[in-house]
């Protein structure tokens, strides 16, 4: 047999990956569904495609999967013929045929030991209910290569890099589209200023014709030449330029009109265009579900659980791109929903539960963005475990556990190397926690949350861009420059009173729907050469939400518009530019940088320096008393800061505030401190060490340190003094006079 060259083998491969899916996808039917007619019809159609499978590889060369591929055709002949029934164990032998010819796909290594043991657990399959004789179901000859897949859509396999070279174009012919437009609105200036001339020609045009009646009244005949002849010319040719005027204002509003339906015509024909071309690249959601439904089945019966997934909206079509990154999240997310979420059987039913599980995923659209919510109707996530697993990994402060609310709480598991597994096994308990799903979403420009129910279940909610070529875009000018901002991380656009603006550790905040939400001007987190301006009352402010409903306040000099934009990608070189997603050609042919929510909220929750200046805008300076004592408080806990910090204030002390040992030190760098009062347990350096290093330090070695701790044992206790502490207190026997007095002997 000749060699097959390279383009029958990527025909082959392509053909042999819809095949895949499709054997996956019915065999997953038919194992959790009731024997009948629909059964049946099934059996035939994935008997059919094995047989096409194996007669394409064999055309090939490929003669592992021609094997793997024939053993399959038997066992679903002997099934169809009633001879053998499609246990869970005859399943996995047929599963494992597929895994492996999914690797030969993959390009990866396979030994040919592996395919013999393949081989013999679909030989032992078959044979343990029926004698070993095979069922042909096609006439057709094996050796012949099928001219067309098993679907009965008319279809052709176009390269991914010729519709990626076509979006271009037509994202090309958009912007034709968009200069079209602003010809047009070019036209219509020129119009205004037409109809402008006009309106002031016809307020003076009376006082020309009584001009020119006194010009002609008091001309005597034979009076000699004075130039009023020269002035009659001149007038007469103004007349005569009010009617080449009029005219031309005529032809002028009929250009116009005729430019405004062409750029109508053009602006319906490239839409439809590229939705056109778009939709080629648009695939159903149900491409994915084959291998989560695997997925499910696998792990469920590894893990002695009975699971269910139920799928809502599968014909929702995506781009291929936006559908190739939800793949990872949400397997993820489903992995979760087995491991962690639906409980066993003899729990649930001890719960008041059905035995098997459900998961439920649901696809819709929302204009422009995709919703996916994935449900399940497990145990739910405990808040408790939640905050004590975020306890023990530092996250958060032992304040912070009583003070958060149990939906802040719950938001944590987003956070990096957080996870509640209580031991490793191959799903769960590695360290590769939900922020990885978050980080994909972020990357799609989309948003992440979940609705937790204590005992009854979670559900996530994903939102993400039908397509990332295009995206509606906010237009906002900072200083000289204009930026566009995806309209789908917009809340809400706001002004206030600047007299509303409260300082909370230094950072400026606003309060929306009740809850304080960082305000920061886009200058500043940009870093702006240009001073931000002040606000006012007139000052706009757009709230942007990214993960996990996480907000922040941004003030703008001026809204400019909105627009739909083509999305253009920075390179390699610029792909990853923090606060920055891409770049857009406006009609004028300006680019304009499109911003990344996001990270403009992250940059802002971090920006403390760069906030501060802020704060010193919008009305709400820090006045330092001259000559007071300057504390500094470090705690990672914001109500702990925010305690202390009132405390001290209020006694008439300058107060600076860290949130880790490697910010106290930025601090005691730039600034005279007197007296530090630390927490012991924070990310980073700890208290006792902090205080050991800033004692073995010259610079810092006089200045007192107070331990303000959980942490109320007296081993705890010897060890603070130990490593220098001047004082010792505990946060269960907190008294502010008591902290007050000890301050106060420290800075006499």
């Amino acid at each position: 047999m000749t060699t097959p060259s390279d383009d029958l083998l990527a025909i082959f491969w392509g053909e042999a990956a819809d095949y895949l899916e499709a054997l996956n996808r019915i065999l997953l039917q038919l194992e959790v569904t009731a024997p009948g007619d629909d059964a049946a019809s099934r059996l035939r159609e994935v008997a059919r495609i094995a047989h096409s499978l194996k007669g394409a590889a064999r055309a090939v060369g490929q003669t592992a999967i021609e094997k793997l591929a024939h053993h399959m055709e038997d066992i679903f002949g002997l099934a169809l013929a009633g001879q053998l029934v499609l246990t869970p164990a005859v399943c996995d032998a047929l599963y494992d045929g597929l895994d492996l010819i999914q690797l030969f796909a993959e390009g990866s290594a396979v030994s040919p030991d592996l395919v013999e043991q393949a081989v013999h657990g679909l030989q032992t399959a078959a044979s343990k209910h029926a004698a070993a004789e095979t069922v042909e179901l096609s006439a057709a000859p094996p050796e012949v290569l099928p001219a067309a897949t098993y679907t009965t859509d008319d279809t052709v396999r176009v390269s991914l890099n010729k519709l990626d070279q076509l979006m271009g174009q037509t994202s090309e012919l958009l912007l034709a589209r968009m200069h079209s437009e602003q010809r047009r609105q070019d036209v219509q200036l020129l119009l205004e200023e037409h109809h402008r001339w006009r309106r002031l020609w016809r307020q003076t045009r009376p006082a020309y014709i009584r001009a020119t009646r006194r010009l002609r009244d008091s001309r005597s005949p034979g009076a000699p030449a004075d130039g009023s002849a020269d002035l009659f010319a001149l007038l007469d040719f103004l007349d005569g330029t009010q009617h080449y005027l009029a005219e031309s204002g005529r032809h002028l509003a009929a250009l116009g009109r005729a430019l405004a339906q062409d750029n109508l015509h053009l602006t319906a024909l490239v839409d439809a265009l590229q939705a056109d071309i778009a939709s080629v690249r648009m695939l159903p959601f149900a491409t994915i579900l084959g291998a989560f439904q695997r997925m499910v089945r696998d792990l469920a019966r590894a893990d002695g659980k009975e699971v269910a997934l139920a799928v809502e909206g599968a014909q929702v079509e995506l781009d291929k791109h936006v559908l190739e990154m939800l793949k990872d999240p949400l397997m993820h997310i489903l992995r979760n929903a087995v491991d962690h979420g639906i409980e066993p059987p003899d729990v649930r039913v001890a719960a008041g539960k059905p035995p098997a599980g459900t998961i439920r995923l649901t696809v819709s659209t929302r204009g422009h963005d995709i919703h996916v919510a994935v449900q399940d109707d497990g145990r739910g996530i405990d808040p408790e475990a939640v905050s004590r697993r975020a306890l023990e990994a530092g996250l958060i402060g032992e304040v912070d556990a009583k003070d958060l609310s149990d939906d802040e709480i719950t938001a944590l598991i987003f956070e990096p190397g957080f996870s509640t597994a209580s031991r490793v096994t191959p799903v769960s308990g590695r360290g590769l926690g939900l922020d990885v799903v978050r980080r994909r979403v972020e990357a799609l420009r989309g948003r992440l949350w979940v609705e937790n129910r204590p005992g009854q279940g979670v559900t996530f909610h994903l939102i993400v861009p039908v397509s990332l070529t295009r995206t509606r875009c906010l237009l906002a000018r900072i200083g000289p420059e204009t930026y566009a901002i995806p309209l789908t991380s917009v809340t809400r656009i706001i002004t206030i009173d600047p007299a509303a603006v409260f300082a909370v550790e230094s950072r400026p905040m606003i309060e929306v729907d009740g809850r304080p939400v960082p305000l920061v001007h886009l200058a500043t987190v940009l870093e702006r050469p240009d001073p931000p301006a002040p606000l006012s009352a007139a000052s706009p402010i757009l709230i942007l939400h990214s993960t996990e409903h996480r907000q922040a306040a941004f003030i703008i000099d001026e809204l400019v518009s909105e627009q739909e934009l083509v999305l253009k990608a920075l390179g390699e070189e610029l792909g990853h530019v923090r606060n920055v997603a891409g770049a857009a050609i406006l009609g004028t042919g300006e680019v304009i940088i499109v911003l990344n929510p996001s990270d403009l909220i992250k940059s802002a929750r971090r920006a403390r320096a760069a906030i501060t200046r802020v704060a010193q805008t919008p009305g709400v300076p820090e006045v330092e008393a001259p000559g007071q004592p300057c504390i500094l408080i470090i705690d990672d806990s914001l109500t702990t800061r925010t305690l202390e910090k009132n405390i001290l204030e209020a006694a008439g002390f300058q107060v600076r505030t860290a949130t880790d040992a490697d910010e106290a030190l930025r601090v005691l760098l730039e600034h005279p401190i007197d007296v530090i009062v630390s927490d012991i347990e924070m990310p980073g350096l700890n208290g006792f060490d902090l205080t050991r290093r800033l004692k073995a330090d010259a610079r810092w070695r006089d200045i007192p340190v107070i331990l303000v701790t959980s942490r109320d044992s007296p081993g705890d206790r010897e060890r603070g003094l130990q490593a220098g502490a001047d004082a010792y207190v505990t946060k269960s026997e907190f008294d502010q006079d008591e902290l007050l007095r000890i301050i106060g002997q420290m800075v006499v």
